[in-house]
């Protein structure tokens, strides 16, 4: 599946575990150089579902971001061929200049049968609320 450069680039790199995912990059630090950063993200509930996807809450329970909350959108491959087109909006749309009408995203991640876009979590439900 050939993606724009916007949505490659929005790639992250996370290990899928049953209940948790596990999401490591790299962080600056002046006194220590570039070092290696672990979140742990565990699946708290789910949100909603539609045709093809659930989405679902997730916190992150231990690595900088501790506390966090963050709604991840599951993509199942079997039901759907076009989620390549659901990254590209969802790129799109995370810039800045949309921030009042569409929620963001943080990037997206994918194992052999899904596709995860990790996105903002809004406590009321959306935007409208």
């Amino acid at each position: 599946m050939e993606l724009s450069d916007i949505a490659r680039d929005s790639r992250l790199d996370i290990e899928v575990f049953a209940d948790h995912a596990i999401h490591t990059y790299y962080s600056s630090n002046p006194a220590a150089g570039r070092i290696q950063v672990r979140d742990k993200w565990e699946r708290k509930g789910k949100l909603g579902s539609g045709g093809f996807a659930t989405v679902y809450l997730e916190s992150c329970v231990s690595g900088p971001n501790s506390g966090e909350l963050r709604a991840v959108k599951v993509i199942n491959k079997r039901l759907t061929t076009n989620w390549d087109r659901e990254l590209e909006t969802i790129a799109k749309f995370s810039h800045e200049r949309y921030r009042h009408c569409f929620v963001r995203s943080s990037g997206w991640y994918e194992d052999v049968s899904a596709v995860f876009i990790a996105m903002e979590y809004f406590e009321l439900g959306d935007l409208e609320k």
